[in-house]
């Protein structure tokens, strides 16, 4: 079995850096984690305990809990398994068996390049979007909204991948270690998405309550235009979509769909079903959730309702808001910095 290793490349770099903590496997926790010692693993029975030495393979599960440090492989259910260097807290609870890492920040930030950002991508636009987390996981960690652990591993937080971290990340972080964009004297909500279809959101669009971040209005974006972007097309039966929509009495099989709102962006906000007025987002979210995540891939589409089916004709992925990736890389092709790359996407803010 291929094991995927994360925490042994650049660890010398990130020693000195702040740390934070990630929840692994928070979506779906497993029922049962096994730890296999590789090399200098010491565990303790809780924070101020003892430290012992662990020589042999042990399974953590129902109310069991260990503190951990040294170099081991965790393995959950049928998950592949992950070699880790550095400290974790596994926890057994009533919900499956909790895994924390601990782990320097800019290691942090190189892994979710690599969750969230191609390899291939140009220099200038990783770097970019090395900034662009960096600022966001300090954004949303001084908001206090997770518990027990700063992040998570899905994109719920910040996707972050283990397994393909690799020296163009690593080079992106270092090339702006410790670079925050700020606005205001906090640091910026530095949103991003993979393609704009030519336009970008404005945050109010998406996220209502937010009031005070000028720098993430609605513009009309030419690099995105220029890369080509994503252009999508969708046919859905009604009686799948009456089913992804239980949840309002009046949408049925043969209830008619139309477009009855949009944003300032062009995107779609509000559709009409039948005698119900929907949200835009919470269409995409039911039916992407019932249908497959690929199936609406962002509210920027035209609708036509075709009788026991409906078709989407839709252009761009994501939310729309913040820095659009394909616009990005398109910017570093023409020969734009990173600067230059934030400054377009998040005007208003600067660099500290």
């Amino acid at each position: 079995m291929k094991w995927l290793t994360f925490g042994l490349l650049g660890v010398a770099a990130f020693a000195q850096e702040p740390r934070v903590s990630v929840r692994l496997f928070w979506r779906n926790p497993p029922r049962q984690v096994r730890i296999d010692p590789v090399r200098g693993v010491v565990e303790r029975a809780c924070v101020r305990c003892p430290a012992h030495e662990v020589g042999t393979a042990r399974v953590i599960s129902g109310s069991a809990k260990v503190w951990l440090d040294g170099t081991y492989r965790l393995a959950g259910d049928a998950r592949p398994p992950i070699v880790w260097s550095g400290a974790a807290y596994v926890a057994g609870t009533s919900d499956g068996v909790q895994v924390t890492l601990t782990l320097p920040r800019e290691q942090y930030v190189a892994a979710v390049l690599a969750g969230e950002a191609s390899a291939d991508a140009p220099a200038e636009s990783l770097k970019a979007m090395a900034v662009a987390v960096r600022s966001y996981a300090l954004h949303e960690s001084e908001q206090g909204r997770h518990m027990g652990f700063d992040f998570c591993d899905s994109t719920h937080c910040q996707d972050m991948k283990l397994q393909n971290l690799n020296a163009r990340f690593t080079a992106a972080v270092d090339a702006t270690r410790n670079e925050i964009l700020w606005f205001r004297g906090t640091p910026a909500a530095t949103y991003y998405h993979q393609d704009c279809g030519g336009r970008t959101a404005d945050a109010r669009e998406v996220w209502p309550k937010i009031t005070d971040a000028p720098y993430l209005s609605t513009h009309e974006d030419g690099y995105c235009l220029r890369a080509n972007g994503v252009k999508w097309r969708s046919e859905i039966r009604k009686t799948d979509l009456a089913s992804a929509l239980a949840q309002f009495p009046a949408v049925h099989a043969k209830a008619p769909y139309s477009v009855a709102q949009r944003s300032a962006s062009g995107r779609v906000s509000l559709l009409r079903v039948g005698s119900e007025k929907i949200s835009a987002t919470t269409f995409r979210f039911a039916i992407n959730r019932v249908l497959g995540w690929d199936e609406v891939r962002s509210d920027a589409y035209d609708m036509r309702d075709a009788g026991d089916i409906i078709v989407l004709t839709g252009r761009g992925s994501g939310h729309g808001v913040g820095l659009c990736q394909n616009g990005a890389v398109e910017m570093a092709h023409e020969g734009k910095t990173y600067r230059e790359i934030l400054g377009y996407y998040y005007p208003g803010t600067k660099i500290g």
